[in-house]
């Protein structure tokens, strides 16, 4: 019931054009048969499996819902701003980023499974647009080195585990080199340590967008980025525990 509301939704943000290979995919899923089906959603490539999590929930919260819209002023007044995305999934994230700056420059990180359909969803992309979307298969923490990644069943997202999973890489933002103006952060409660490992970059870094999983963590970061001179937005985001900051400039 919830995939066939899903898909009434959809429909109505696509393109008449675009409803046949929706309405395929959603007839060889009910029918479970295995397919990948590429999509067009209003002119976004998203493809999906038929037999596995493909996060076109993900495509519908983030790109049609807007979910990450309290940022969006801050996209549009930066000049080709270079955006840092943890945990990017399938690439909703960056697919909404750069569709609404065109000149923006996203480096999305994921170390799960998702990987798969997020190299496939930049590659769609980048058949219509400029190379400006950048995908790297690792996890972002407070170290460089290995970490454990433990895949949720049935589902596209996962979680680093220290009690087990498929070894992965993980790297620090701080260790990139690079002087991002946005950090999208939302690791499934490992938020804290991606910021830990972000303390260079947050002296130059203008705005902070995290998904939070707890009213605890949500206080742990909101202080740890109050005492690094970011100013809090009140209240949530709708759909998602959002929490934003921007740096108070001098």
């Amino acid at each position: 019931m919830k995939d066939f509301a899903l898909i009434l939704k959809l429909l109505c943000y696509c393109r008449p054009g675009e409803w046949p290979a929706l309405l395929r995919y959603a007839l060889l899923k009910a029918l479970r048969r295995p397919a990948r089906i590429d999509l067009k959603l209003r002119g976004k490539g998203w493809t999906v499996m038929t037999n596995k999590p493909s996060g076109l929930h993900f495509f519908h919260e983030v790109v049609v819902d807007g979910c990450y819209s309290g940022i969006r002023p801050d996209l549009l007044a930066l000049p080709g701003p270079l955006v840092i995305d943890g945990g990017a999934n399938c690439g909703a994230f960056a697919l909404w980023a750069l569709s609404e700056n065109k000149e923006a420059r996203v480096i999305s990180f994921e170390p799960g499974e998702a990987f798969e359909n997020l190299a496939i969803n930049r590659g769609m992309h980048l058949r219509d647009h400029d190379d400006h979307w950048q995908v790297e298969k690792c996890a972002l923490s407070s170290q460089v080195g290995v970490g454990h990644f433990q895949q949720d069943a049935g589902s596209s997202q996962g979680r680093l585990n220290n009690d087990g999973g498929e070894a992965v890489p993980m790297r620090t933002v701080d260790d990139l080199g690079l002087s991002p103006e946005i950090l999208k952060i939302d690791v499934e409660g490992h938020e804290m340590e991606v910021l830990k490992g972000s303390e260079k970059t947050l002296n130059t870094a203008r705005v902070v967008v995290l998904e939070y999983h707890s009213p605890e963590l949500r206080e742990e970061c909101k202080a740890f980025l109050s005492a690094r001179d970011f100013a809090l937005e009140g209240g949530d985001a709708p759909i998602v525990g959002m929490l934003i900051a921007r740096k108070q400039l001098r």
